[in-house]
């Protein structure tokens, strides 16, 4: 079921999850004043404007340079084939009745314009819930170029199956029609990323690092650690790292452990727990960085 809104302030934000869909996370919101910072998801976001202006930045998508494949990566790694990141992000603005489509691991931000609220409606489906509805394997789950989308048909149908899975999540009626939704998005908007072996074009520096980092998740692990395990200086590091990433390391590993939060969470642990699994200083540090990140509180993401 829906839980009950997280009020503060002007802001108001609702999540539920879908079972029939691989436990999809779908988020009601109206913000006034939170504003997202740089961020990026392990799975796709997927958002039509209902009133307002989400005015974002966002780095490039696939540009047929893969990086990390879905059989192949690790957790928090990209399970999209064809991320980089090496380009400045665009800024946008979607106004109401845009569809917003950004891949894995593309970091992007998020606010509301200056005319005032910004409400929407998004969901959270995963790489390989996108590949399995657009009818390939893993490996050709697509890529949106261009984050913002007008058909407005498409954008309706999403909305009505948004609501009606708000109303009943666990209907597999209407999680059959946001599933032909995403499958009529990706036929029209998205492109599949052709397959190549994992990292080919990631520095071997800035994969050791990644992976080190990702196995030592709780961890409070300096730059010069991370450097030595990489074999180069923490300045070279650094540079690359943000170039191929999009995020510094240590904005890199905050981000992975909220998304490994998220999952924690929606999966029955208690905050603290996920919280001191996760490396966290206490539970406060934690529901602060998850609600700038997420836009709900830990509470509230069940």
């Amino acid at each position: 079921m829906p839980t009950s809104p997280t009020l503060i302030g002007a802001d108001r934000a609702e999540v539920f999850h879908v079972a029939a869909l691989d436990g999809l996370a779908c988020m009601t919101a109206r913000f006034r004043s939170h504003a997202f910072p740089r961020h990026m998801h392990k799975t796709y976001v997927v958002e039509v404007v209902g009133e307002g202006i989400d005015e974002f930045s966002c780095g490039p998508a696939a540009g047929g340079k893969p990086a990390y494949g879905v059989g192949d990566a690790a957790p928090g790694e990209n399970p999209v084939r064809g991320r980089t990141f090496a380009a400045q992000p665009r800024n946008f603005r979607a106004g109401p009745g845009s569809i917003v489509a950004i891949d894995p691991f593309r970091v992007h931000t998020g606010r509301p314009g200056t005319d005032g609220t910004l409400a929407y409606r998004s969901i959270y489906p995963t790489a390989e819930l996108m590949a399995r509805l657009a009818g390939g394997i893993p490996a050709r789950a697509p890529s949106f170029v261009e984050p913002v989308v007008d058909d407005p048909a498409l954008a309706v149908a999403f909305v009505d199956a948004h609501r009606r899975l708000q109303q009943a999540p666990a209907d597999a009626g209407d999680a059959g029609a946001m599933a032909d939704v995403l499958r009529t998005l990706v036929r029209r908007h998205g492109r599949p990323v052709d397959a190549l072996p994992a990292d080919r074009s990631c520095a071997e520096g800035v994969w050791l690092a990644k992976r080190y980092l990702l196995d030592h998740l709780a961890d409070n692990v300096s730059l010069e650690r991370l450097s030595s395990v990489a074999g180069v200086s923490p300045f070279h590091l650094a540079r690359c790292f943000r170039d191929a990433v999009g995020l510094p390391p240590h904005e890199f590993v905050l981000n992975v452990r909220i998304e490994r939060c998220r999952q924690l969470i929606a999966s029955g642990w208690s905050i603290a727990d996920a919280a001191s699994a996760l490396g966290f200083a206490d539970q406060a540090h934690l529901t602060r960085r998850f609600r700038r990140q997420v836009g709900v509180t830990p509470g509230r993401y069940r």
